[in-house]
């Protein structure tokens, strides 16, 4: 299960309702417009409310030790750039269908990100089959450099917060003619949602969720454009389904570099690994 919103609550958390009333901050039929102050009150509600989290049952990975768990940083404290997540290593695992698009030794047919807010970006390289974005200023990213399909193809990746507190996964991706990015973690930390639909962005729009992500642990992120709707999953629970018509779509001028397909962080250390595409049948 998933720790997120629904129609009628926030966090599904009645303790973070007490704590603050005026707070309903990822209610789907709105969406909260001041999400730095609102967002910092609610990371603090959780702490103090103890609420649960993602169930990490992923297919194929390990949680941290319990000595990792020990010295693993928790959410929203800072950390030192350039520090790796504790456990790295994994054998590349083919979905059925998928075919690898990142290859599990090197960069081959990725490019680092670095025009607009990705000048000051983190060092980004390949370790134990897994590609680190460190933290940059504000953004880290890589973007494929080979061809990519428009419409009707899945991708499948996992992706792990290593450091900050931000979206440790900004997908990048094609939608036809156009472009949409799903934004994993973002506005301090909790916000699933696509930016940008009819010019709302991921904190503000009908795919807005709230989900309370651990930092060190991988989540496994699923995305399906076809030419009736977008739908993603996070470790195999849907969190998005949007008919694609009478929408406009578009994304940030900051994301425009990622095109065709990438990922990308913001203010916030990554890992990927296991990323895969999937073209499906018309």
């Amino acid at each position: 299960m998933i720790s997120k919103n629904s129609e009628t609550d926030c966090l599904k958390c009645a303790s973070l309702l007490a704590l603050f009333p005026t707070t309903s901050l990822l209610a789907r039929s709105g969406g909260c417009r001041t999400w730095d102050t609102a967002l910092f009150a609610v990371s603090v509600a959780v702490l103090l409310a103890g609420c649960t989290t993602m169930d990490l049952g992923i297919r194929g990975t390990q949680d941290l030790g319990a000595t990792e768990q020990e010295t693993a940083i928790a959410p929203g404290q800072p950390r030192n750039r350039g520090e790796q997540p504790v456990e790295l290593a994994a054998a590349i695992e083919v979905e059925e269908g998928f075919t690898p698009i990142f290859n599990g030794t090197d960069l081959t047919g990725w490019r680092i990100i670095a025009e607009y807010d990705f000048e000051e970006h983190g060092k980004v390289y390949e370790k134990d089959g897994t590609i680190i974005l460190e933290e940059g200023s504000p953004m880290t990213g890589i973007a494929w450099t080979g061809d990519f399909p428009k419409d009707d193809y899945e991708v499948a990746l996992e992706a792990m917060r290593v450091t900050g507190s931000d979206f440790f996964c900004g997908m990048t991706f094609p939608i036809g003619t156009s472009w949409l990015t799903l934004i994993v973690g973002g506005w301090g930390g909790m916000v699933v949602g696509l930016s940008n639909i009819d010019g709302l962005n991921a904190s503000e729009n009908q795919t807005t969720q709230g989900v309370i992500f651990e930092l060190g642990r991988w989540y496994h992120i699923r995305l399906r454009v076809t030419a009736a709707e977008v739908e993603a999953w996070i470790n195999d629970e849907k969190m998005i389904d949007l008919p694609r018509a009478h929408h406009k779509f578009d994304i940030w001028w900051e994301q425009e570099p990622v095109k065709p397909f990438g990922v990308t962080s913001w203010h916030t250390g990554a890992a990927l690994r296991n990323i895969m595409l999937r073209r499906l049948r018309k």
